[in-house]
């Protein structure tokens, strides 16, 4: 399971009925007789103050507890949601906005590499009640991002540095959980998420990893000839 309310939050569609659903799921599988159940989780680097972690972290825990074969995938920073517009990463328009100096670390994974591991942990013994931090092939800082997508696209970005002060501020006064996971998150990836992936990818060892680089390729239009 990947259920999150984070793309689709409204008063329905919580934190707690949606990502805390997760024990009913894990029940159910329990009760269906499943052989082996797979939990996309955020990574373990990453612990920000919010609804989100809190849920996903009972979710790791009920799984555990269950009885269940299971195989928990700690993801990394998704670059799909990370470097795009939604969170102020706009390469049409050549913007990005980047939080406090934007020199820490992350191991930004594409969310087509973790559908990999999801699918390869369904018969994989060796990633049996195991769980797994997983990133990228690299670890890249948000201005290292930029400097990528400007040389491949030729063009200088507009950088907006927003402090780390006025994040604080934001997440202590967010009206509801949305806005603190935002900003939480926002926070909690701007201090870097260094994942090693020597011992993933050797539990996996069919999974090629697609790189920050590789990504912006596929955003990048090829001009016309």
């Amino acid at each position: 399971t990947t259920a999150t309310a984070i793309g689709s939050f409204s008063p329905e569609n919580t934190f707690l009925n949606v990502d805390g659903a997760t024990r009913d799921l894990i029940d159910a599988a329990r009760a269906a007789g499943a052989t082996r159940f797979v939990l996309v989780s955020v990574s373990s680097g990453l612990n920000p103050d919010c609804d989100l972690t809190a849920m996903k972290r009972a979710g790791e825990q009920h799984l555990i507890h269950s009885g269940l074969s299971y195989t928990i995938l700690r993801a990394c920073a998704f670059m799909e949601v990370w470097l795009s517009p939604m969170l102020g990463f706009d390469v049409a328009n050549a913007h990005a906005q980047v939080i406090g100096e934007g020199s820490a670390l992350l191991s930004y994974i594409s969310y087509v590499d973790v559908a990999k591991f999801c699918v390869a942990a369904l018969d994989n013994p060796r990633a049996q009640n195991l769980a797994i931090d997983i990133g990228g092939p690299d670890a890249v800082a948000p201005v290292e991002v930029v400097s990528i997508f400007e040389k491949l696209t030729g063009r200088r970005f507009a950088v907006t540095h927003i402090p780390v002060e006025g994040l604080l501020a934001q997440h202590m006064a967010a009206k509801n959980p949305l806005e603190k996971t935002f900003a939480a998150l926002m926070l909690e990836t701007s201090n870097g998420n260094v994942v090693r992936m020597q011992e993933p990818l050797a539990l996996f060892p069919g999974i090629t990893l697609r790189s920050v680089e590789e990504f912006a390729r596929q955003m990048v239009p090829v001009p016309a000839t």
